[in-house]
C-alpha cells in the first residue's frame, strides 16, 4: 500500500506560521512564579492573621516557602502553594 500526500507551499507555510504563533502565545502569557504574603491574602481572601498563620504553618505549605535573602520576606512557589492550599482546604472541609 502506497500513500501519497501532496501539500502545497502555501499550506505548509500556514501550518508553520500557526505553530509559531501558538508557541509565542504560550510564552507571552505572564506566569506568576512566586507569591508574597500580600498575594496570598488577596488570593485566599483570609483576613484573620491567626487562620492565615495556621494555614501557612502547615508542612504541605511550608515545603513551598522560601526567602530571597537571609532574613528577607517569605515567598512561596506559586504552583506548589496552589496545590498544597487546595489539599489543606479539603482537609478543613472534612474536619468541619
Amino acid at each position: 500500500m502506497n500513500v501519497q500526500i501532496q501539500l502545497d507551499e502555501h499550506h505548509i507555510n500556514s501550518l508553520v506560521a500557526q505553530l509559531v504563533h501558538d508557541k509565542l502565545q504560550e510564552l507571552a502569557v505572564p506566569r506568576v512564579l512566586s507569591l508574597d504574603i500580600k498575594d496570598i491574602k488577596r488570593i485566599t481572601g483570609i483576613n484573620s492573621n491567626i487562620t492565615l498563620q495556621k494555614i501557612l504553618s502547615d508542612p504541605r505549605i511550608l515545603q513551598h516557602q522560601f526567602r530571597l535573602g537571609e532574613g528577607g520576606p517569605r515567598h512561596w512557589n506559586a504552583r506548589g502553594f496552589e496545590e498544597a492550599y487546595e489539599e489543606v482546604m479539603n482537609d478543613f472541609k472534612v474536619m468541619y
